[in-house]
């Protein structure tokens, strides 16, 4: 199994306008890259000058672990113009099977998200703190999981199944994807 499944304390770094991450333990030792393999541009011409938003295509980032082997890929389908809504990022085996999806919470007043399991249960709530410098992963019975801070990284507070811990993994992806850093 991999290292990026296992480690308790990850480093997240990366995740500028290329989409390109890398994911680090402890130790700062690489455990996973990631990249996009689908990545649609953005409007030319005037129609993109007067956009609001250029992030507006789908976008596909594949994970993988140092020998190249992908883990998991994260899929922000494309913003439909009429609504401005951005669509749950799906986050997908390596095999193309749906793990889950990563929503933003609208219901909330503060900053808020939702990791869903493949069958759209609510497997965990991401809820900033007030000043939205990090996040706690909040299962349905109240208790913490997991807490991320974008500028330190994702710390595991249990061990969690393996598609729920590759979805709190894939989160800081799902989550530059979206548009919504947490800072």
């Amino acid at each position: 199994m991999t290292a990026l499944l296992t480690t308790a304390r990850l480093a997240v770094s990366g995740g500028s306008a290329d989409w390109s991450f890398a994911y680090r333990d402890g130790h700062g030792g690489v455990v996973a890259t990631a990249a996009p393999v689908t990545a649609e541009q953005p409007p030319h011409g005037w129609r993109g000058w007067f956009s609001t938003d250029h992030n507006l295509g789908r976008v596909v980032v594949r994970v993988d672990d140092p020998a190249g082997t992908p883990l998991f890929f994260a899929d922000r389908q494309p913003v439909p113009p009429s609504t401005g809504a951005t669509p749950p990022c799906a986050i997908l085996a390596p095999h193309g099977g749906l793990l889950g999806r990563v929503a933003v919470d609208t219901a909330r007043r503060h900053r808020a998200h939702r990791i869903l399991g493949a069958d759209d249960t609510v497997l965990f709530e991401v809820v900033w703190e007030p000043s939205g410098r990090y996040g706690d992963f909040t299962a349905p019975d109240g208790s913490v999981a997991a807490r991320y801070h974008p500028a330190q990284g994702l710390w595991f507070q249990r061990r969690l199944p393996s598609a729920e811990h590759t979805l709190v993994v894939a989160f800081p992806v799902a989550l530059a994807l979206l548009g919504t850093t947490g800072t």
